[in-house]
């Protein structure tokens, strides 16, 4: 049908059609990282006031990540537990964070700690 009008040498790829599953994992992805970010800003919402999801994503957590990631770091469990006691975070919400703001196609992903640390850390939350 296509040869008539275009010879099928130049004709390569996949017509601009949605394909469904790649549709339906993208959406099922962002619906449960839109679920984590709510459950993220009800935590740290007596600490950070009422702002809106886009604020708090935007401006809240890669400064948190970066807080986290360099206490951790340094090994400085001690600041780390107080910056999660002021902001009402658990284990749960450090790792959400690490997870949401780690960009893997820009090669920003430096949230592996030992696992020492994750240990030491887990046990000073309970």
């Amino acid at each position: 049908m296509f040869s008539g009008v275009i010879p099928t040498t130049y004709l390569n790829g996949t017509l601009n059609v949605v394909q469904f599953p790649a549709w339906f994992g993208f959406m099922q992805q962002e619906k449960s990282t839109d679920r984590h970010l709510i459950e993220l800003e009800t935590h740290c919402s007596l600490k950070t006031m009422t702002i809106d999801r886009k604020e708090f994503n935007l401006d809240y957590l890669p400064v948190l990540n970066f807080l986290l990631n360099h206490y951790l770091h340094k090994k400085n469990i001690k600041t780390c537990l107080e910056l999660m006691n002021n902001y009402y975070l658990n284990s749960d919400d450090l790792q959400l964070i690490f997870s949401m703001t780690s960009y893997r196609k820009l090669n920003l992903h430096n949230n592996e700690l030992d696992t020492k640390i994750k240990t030491l850390l887990r046990k000073s939350l309970e």
